[in-house]
């Protein structure tokens, strides 16, 4: 029995005979760093198992970062490849959801020469969510946000969190769309949701401290309460490299604004002097230096 089970997980048998299940993110990653090589033995994996979908799905993957790093000609030609490679895998394994959404986001970003097409995109999306309502919810709000469609951008931000209302992602998104629409409150009522959710994490915690403290900068609105949020945010340790959370330094500009707001014009100036400390590049910050030094403070 627990030959079988091996032989299972390795896909030691049927049409992907040799192939193991996490073959397509091995040349996804192998490609980002050698990326004719990653196409090589992707190629030579698919000529061996031509029927098994993860092989066609490697072989898309390697092609990935070719085909972005290449001149227009070649890109056309890598693109097609690229396009019928995920086909083959969605078609041979219509349950195969990296290639569905592959498939859709190429849709949506490829130029109509190439294939794209925004009507194809959404076509995908709406068959996707008879399966996956989550991930269709996703991408529609990225298709309705690429083409300019506010309201259906909102509309389908909101989709995705009432889907998912304890993911981070999607709350974040939906909250960034309502401060657009200055729906400050239905923004502030989401973050509790994902604050204080059953399932709440440490980064759902963070992003109700950073983005309900937002909410009420942008909105003006119970400013100390704001204050207290974003001085726990920081004090939690604001996190690197996530796109929904911002580190320290640009945590410390927020602070130093909020400050600046609420008339405390030297504890403004001395946040945002650490947030140059950290990072003097940051977006806006010499723009609030310079304001910052005919603040006034509040009476």
């Amino acid at each position: 029995m627990f030959e079988l089970l091996l032989m299972l997980q390795l896909g030691a048998h049927g049409p992907c005979a040799g192939v193991t299940p996490g073959h397509a993110e091995a040349m996804e990653v192998r490609a980002r760093k050698d990326a004719d090589a990653a196409i090589k033995e992707a190629e030579s994996v698919r000529a061996r198992a031509p029927q098994c979908a993860v092989a066609h799905l490697g072989y898309a993957l390697a092609l990935f970062p070719k085909m972005q790093a290449s001149s227009a000609l070649s890109k056309l030609g890598l693109a097609r490849d690229y396009r019928a490679a995920l086909d083959q895998a969605a078609k041979l394994d219509p349950s195969l959801l990296r290639a569905r959404t592959e498939l859709i986001e190429y849709a949506m970003h490829a130029p109509a020469i190439a294939g794209g097409s925004v009507d194809q995109a959404r076509e995908g999306i709406v068959a996707l969510s008879r399966t996956h309502p989550v991930e269709a919810a996703r991408l529609s709000y990225q298709v309705e946000l690429k083409h300019g469609e506010r309201i259906a951008a909102l509309a389908a931000a909101e989709r995705w969190a009432n889907l998912a209302p304890h993911d981070v992602d999607a709350v974040v998104t939906l909250v960034r769309r309502l401060l657009a629409a200055e729906r400050h409150r239905d923004a502030d009522a989401w973050l509790i949701r994902l604050e204080t959710g059953a399932s709440a994490d440490p980064r759902a915690r963070q992003a109700g401290r950073y983005w309900r403290s937002r909410v009420r900068y942008v909105g003006q609105f119970e400013l100390d309460a704001a204050l207290r949020m974003m001085e726990a945010y920081i004090e939690a340790g604001p996190p690197s490299g996530d796109a929904q959370l911002p580190a320290r330094g640009l945590a410390q500009l927020r602070l130093g604004e909020l400050l600046e707001k609420m008339g405390r014009c030297a504890a403004a100036r001395d946040r945002m002097e650490a947030a140059r400390a950290i990072d003097a590049n940051l977006p806006g910050l010499n723009t609030a230096l310079t304001r910052i030094s005919s603040c006034r403070a509040a009476p």
